[in-house]
């Protein structure tokens, strides 16, 4: 296919992408907003201990696709040099929010099983987008702005959230024995989010991911005043924005690889084994 004509295509597949997945996120929160405790509703789920406050999601969609917004907008660009590195991800952008769709249709309709296997693969794949393309080392600044925080730190904090939750609606885990396990797998929360700032110093997939915690810290204190999920959503919540905003004062408010020589050495390192990363200037 010419370059033209594929630049075109992909396009088109992330516009297109975007549209549907916020067409369906506004019907699905809208209708368990409306469906509230009511089981019979179509979108209704039953509480979960991983299940966040409705109001945070709201907010994190809000900012997830104002950031997608302005990566459309360089991917748009007509200057190829702006447009080029937001090309390189395009296909992950748009593989990301069709998977959320997909996931979005069956767990409204009650196939959770099958809604947790969507899930799990679109954290696999958003994964692989923040791992291996690496986008939060992308130079020049601006870059890392308009494209790693739309394209890769929002949809990675929230696959990593959404599997969770997903995964504890799919076996109904409203048991003493299903609480207890959540109460261990909420570390992960705090594990994840914390290696990416250690390792790579993105605070924007910290930030995100604590707001996600935060989120459900006030959906379990909401939902039961005594229990124990809710105070370890508090402290992991606290100690994930603590570490961000540190982070982020000293890479002064941009990427890693902007300000912090000595981590830009290991990161340089860890590249010359990794030459599939275009994203970063050489």
């Amino acid at each position: 296919m010419p370059r033209p004509n594929r630049i075109q295509t992909q396009r088109t597949a992330v516009l297109i992408s975007f549209i549907v997945s916020i067409v369906i996120n506004f019907f699905y929160l809208a209708g368990r907003g409306i469906a509230g405790e009511n089981h019979n509703a179509v979108f209704h789920l039953d509480h979960t201990p991983f299940t966040p406050n409705f109001f945070f999601l709201l907010l994190f969609w809000a900012a997830a696709y104002l950031a997608q917004v302005v990566y459309l907008h360089q991917l748009f660009a007509g200057n190829e040099s702006i447009r080029k590195p937001a090309e390189e991800v395009g296909w992950y952008v748009t593989v990301f929010n069709t998977l959320h769709f997909i996931w979005l249709l069956f767990i409204a309709h009650g196939h959770l099983v099958v809604a947790l296997i969507i899930v799990i693969l679109n954290f696999f794949f958003t994964g692989g987008l923040y791992w291996q393309k690496r986008t939060h080392i992308i130079n020049p600044p601006t870059q890392w702005l308009t494209i790693h925080i739309g394209a890769a730190a929002l949809p990675f904090a929230w696959t990593l959230f959404a599997l969770f939750w997903s995964g504890a609606v799919a076996v109904h885990s409203n048991s003493l024995v299903a609480h207890v396990f959540a109460n261990i797998f909420i570390w992960s929360l705090l594990i994840v989010p914390s290696t990416a700032l250690l390792v790579f110093a993105d605070w924007s997939f910290g930030f995100a991911s604590a707001f996600l915690i935060w989120g459900l810290a006030v959906g379990q204190l909401v939902e039961k005043t005594i229990a124990l999920q809710w105070i370890f959503a508090v402290i992991i919540a606290t100690i994930v924005t603590i570490e961000s905003a540190i982070i982020m004062i000293a890479t002064g408010f941009s990427g890693l690889a902007h300000s912090n020589n000595d981590l830009q050495e290991v990161l340089e390192n860890v590249r010359e084994g990794h030459e599939d990363a275009p994203l970063m200037e050489r």
